[in-house]
């Protein structure tokens, strides 16, 4: 992990170190053809938060404690796939999140935003934030790195992990919370 983003991360961890990184996603968004441009937009309904809820359930919220999202190319205006976040949805209660995947019935969100980032720019995401990539409607690809950043004495095997991240979203993240909405 670059020094500035481990330095952010630790700032967001109130301190605590940085264990590693859990895994690491290079994630393209191509261009979609030309006669397809202009589709509906996607519902606010279509998004994931992390984790294996799609499959088993087994391992939600995801062993990590921030998400790290490095543009490798420029996505300098919405419409070219850009990460797409729910501004405050990670303070939901996501408790049902598994079971409303498998079944197809995630709750409306509401508005997206698309995050602008140039070339080596760089996000930090709550791992409960609702996210998905966006259309790409641009003529050239979209690529980024992401990172799942995990805090030093964190025991992400633990099944209490899980229900106390749930509970209290700043748990890991004791650094952010001054910056919480109300």
């Amino acid at each position: 992990l670059e020094p500035v983003l481990a330095a952010a991360a630790t700032q967001l961890f109130g301190g605590a170190d940085v264990a590693g990184v859990s895994y690491t996603q290079i994630a393209r968004r191509s261009s979609v053809p030309a006669k397809r441009r202009g589709a509906k937009p996607l519902p606010s309904t279509a998004y994931h938060i992390d984790g294996e809820a799609n499959q088993s359930g087994a391992r939600f919220p995801d062993c990590f404690s921030v998400l790290a999202a490095v543009a490798l190319t420029p996505h300098l205006e919405p419409g070219m796939g850009n990460l797409s976040v729910f501004p405050g949805a990670h303070l939901r209660d996501w408790t049902s999140y598994p079971d409303w995947k498998r079944t197809r019935t995630l709750p409306d969100l509401g508005p997206v935003v698309e995050i602008v980032l140039d070339a080596g720019d760089a996000c930090l995401v709550h791992p409960l934030l609702p996210h998905r990539g966006g259309r790409n409607e641009s003529s050239v690809d979209r690529d980024v790195a992401f990172y799942r950043v995990q805090r030093d004495g964190v025991d992400y095997a633990s099944a209490e992990r899980a229900v106390r991240l749930l509970a209290e979203p700043f748990a890991e993240l004791p650094g952010a919370a001054p910056f919480a909405p109300d």
